[in-house]
């Protein structure tokens, strides 16, 4: 053994030389990085040291001025030699060589990265214990003694006055509680967060978490991964017997730091007996956790699996895998794991009946503590199929009826399942033609089957949809076939559907045409009325030749023309239908359409003919014609000719200041002016576009010109 720093001297003294001449405080934490700089906790002097590789110390962290030490809080964003600690206590150092310190006085976890101090837990000045589940830097520690980084980066913190140890994640920066209830007593050993931890004061975590505790009432702690606490040293009387035996035998008085060498051997500095004390490594076996769960999963399958991590700590001898019934497992585990080692094996769910089904995956070890590490395993299995489904009917003429279809119903599973009731949810168009299945409260046997058979039988034209819903006890119930099927005229509607563009409230849109075609083979007679159409949807009939009593020839045509008017700002749905003497009547065509509060007044612009190189221009008023509120964002020109037409707001320039602290409300107006500039002696197309809050945004203007 040889001194690596402090002279022996209690003071501040000898930054810049040799390490074991300067003058120390009381040192409390010590920590290594990769490049052999040491991290020295120089507690009482609220700084941190650090010793390169030559044997030199310098401040790392801290404020001292001529040698004097400045404690306090404070210098998060800035260099950690500009920020004052408190009673800086645990050290640790991560993968990246970024330091981590507790600031034992002003309850807070600092970090250092790259000389850049930052706080990463606790609320500096304030004790207090809160914030799990949340944002670390907006909980409260008690003064926090010791820290430990995984190499995943999350940290843990021996939050001392609270006798619990917390964990900062490093996916998300949360901190919660891994060990300790609260009670600053020991309570036992069992579920970690269920269990006293009294006062840890050293705490270390190897790479598959296992994490270890001292505590001050003179135990050695173990966490592992799966969150079960293990008394491993210690048996709670303050006191130096034990060498050479059993650790939980043995005694301590009030162990402090806590360190694991390669093979798992836990050193532990036992503090007022003034000696360094060695746990041997004992052989632990851990999984990455207790309790695996599969999803829905049908009988005679098998289930994508979930993969088990599985750890040693200490030498570690398998001896066994078993899973229980509906589980299989595969894996890469040798017989034998050394410290810190893993193997990985996956789980898989194959179900043989249906319901939830527990079981187990049991690995047998060596372990010291634990010869059995045992997995929970629930899965949920269904052991009804369906053969045949969906249906898909594909034409049928309206008010004729499909041959049955059918549907296989197999209970794959070996115990019985109870029915339940077997509906439609659409009997307009689909009827239940046959069911052998059992009747409601009647079991299908394992291993047996029943047929429901089903007909489509349109009223009306146009897609229909549906399903059978069969109820049962299985977990997959209700189980649903789909039930698809278009009802189809030999007097043809085309297009089958109209979709109107946006239109503005209370303005009629341009007249939509449907063709009517007679695919009969013989004349039909239009009804009278022949047309009914549902609001705000209108009939032009100016240019309707779909009339009243009309009579249409085989292979003859006429035409139905359809407006959009809407009354309200929103979506509208609605329809419009025929009449005539064929059997399938009324035929029919869905029409749907936006209705917007925004209108242009004129609702294009014609520029005419504008000779090269002569700017001309033209008002638009806009017109809120909603019952809302309208406010707009901004504004662009689009087309391939865009480049000749301007606007007076344009981009971000928000047309008439409308902007949502000004919007344009009810009735309001606003005049933007449009201009046209040509550069060609053709026909010149653009649009001006407004985007706002209204339905259809962004609303266009057509803008058109010819340039001579």
């Amino acid at each position: 053994m040889n001194f690596f720093a402090g002279n022996g001297t209690y003071g501040y003294l000898g930054d810049g030389g040799a390490a074991t001449s300067a003058e120390l405080t009381n040192s409390f934490g010590v920590a290594k990085d990769s490049l052999g700089n040491v991290y020295v906790a120089d507690t009482y002097s609220c700084a941190v040291r650090v010793v390169n590789s030559a044997g030199i110390i310098n401040i790392f962290a801290g404020v001292v001025v001529t040698n004097s030490p400045q404690c306090g809080y404070g210098g998060d964003g800035g260099a950690a030699t500009s920020a004052k600690l408190y009673n800086p206590w645990g050290l640790a150092v991560d993968s990246h060589n970024s330091v981590y310190i507790t600031d034992y006085a002003e309850h807070v976890v600092r970090k250092v990265t790259g000389g850049i101090i930052t706080t990463i837990a606790g609320i500096g000045g304030i004790a207090g214990y809160s914030g799990d589940g949340g944002p670390a830097t907006s909980a409260l520690l008690n003064q926090p003694q010791a820290v430990a980084v995984d190499p995943a980066g999350n940290v843990f913190i021996a939050d001392y006055n609270n006798c619990r140890v917390r964990e900062i994640s490093a996916a998300t920066g949360f901190i919660t509680t891994v060990a300790g209830s609260g009670t600053c007593a020991f309570t036992g050993d069992g579920l970690a967060t269920s269990n006293g931890v009294a006062y840890p004061q050293g705490i270390a975590v190897d790479a598959n978490d296992n994490l270890f505790i001292t505590e001050y009432y003179n135990r050695v702690r173990w966490v592992s991964p799966s969150g079960f606490i293990t008394t491993i040293g210690g048996n709670g009387t303050a006191g130096l017997l034990g060498d050479g035996g059993l650790a939980t035998n043995g005694e301590l008085y009030e162990p402090t730091g806590i360190t694991l060498d390669s093979s798992g051997n836990i050193l532990v500095s036992d503090y007022n007996n003034l000696r360094v004390r060695s746990i041997s490594a004992f052989s632990a076996l851990s999984t990455s956790a207790g309790n695996l769960a599969f999803g829905l999963t049908s009988v005679g399958s098998t289930s994508t699996p979930q993969t088990l991590s599985v750890s040693a700590y200490g030498p570690v001898s398998i001896t066994n895998i078993a899973t229980s019934t509906n589980y299989s497992e595969a894996d890469n585990c040798p017989a034998s794991l050394t410290n810190g080692t893993t193997c990985t094996m996956y789980v898989y769910f194959v179900p043989t009946a249906s319901g939830t089904l527990p079981g187990t995956v049991t690995i047998n070890s060596n372990g010291f503590f634990s010869q059995v590490n045992t997995v929970n395993t629930t899965g949920l299995a269904s052991a009804i199929s369906l053969t045949g489904a969906p249906l898909s009917f594909g034409n049928q003429l309206v008010k004729t009826t499909s041959a049955a279809k059918t549907v296989t119903v197999k209970n794959n599973g070996t115990t019985s399942i109870l029915m339940g009731t077997i509906t439609l949810t659409n009997t307009t168009d689909y009827t239940l033609a046959s069911n052998t299945c059992p009747a409601s409260g009647s079991n299908l046997t394992a291993g047996s089957s029943c047929t429901i058979g089903v007909t489509f039988g349109p009223k009306s034209t146009g897609a229909k949809r549906g399903s059978v819903v069969i109820n049962d006890n299985d977990p997959s119930s209700p189980q649903l076939i789909g039930l698809t099927g278009t009802g189809t005229s030999n007097v043809s509607l085309s297009p089958g559907t109209i979709t109107f563009p946006t239109t503005a409230v209370g303005v009629a849109s341009a007249a939509s045409k449907i063709t009517v075609t007679n695919n009969t083979g013989v004349s039909i007679t239009l009804g009278n009325p022949a047309l009914t159409v549902t609001a705000p949807f209108s009939i032009a009939t100016a240019t309707t030749t779909c009339t009243n009593s009309l009579v249409i020839a085989a292979s003859g045509t006429c035409v139905i023309n359809v407006t959009f008017k809407p009354t309200v700002v929103g979506f509208t749905l609605g329809s419009v239908s025929l009449a005539d003497s064929d059997v399938t009547s009324p035929q029919s065509v869905p029409l749907q359409g936006y209705g917007t509060g925004i209108k242009f007044t004129p609702t294009t612009v014609n520029f005419g003919t504008v000779t090269k190189g002569t700017t001309v221009s033209s008002t638009v008023t806009i017109t809120n014609v909603g019952t809302t509120n309208v406010f707009f964002t901004g504004s662009e020109l689009s087309g391939t000719n865009s480049a000749d037409f301007n606007a007076n707001y344009l981009g971000n320039s928000v047309p008439c200041g409308n902007t949502a602290a000004n919007p344009l409300k009810p009735a309001g107006t606003c005049q933007i002016t449009v201009y046209f500039d040509p550069s060609k002696t053709t026909t010149e197309n653009s649009s001006y576009k407004v985007f706002d809050n209204s339905v259809g945004s962004p609303q266009s203007l057509a803008l058109t010109g010819k340039g001579q």
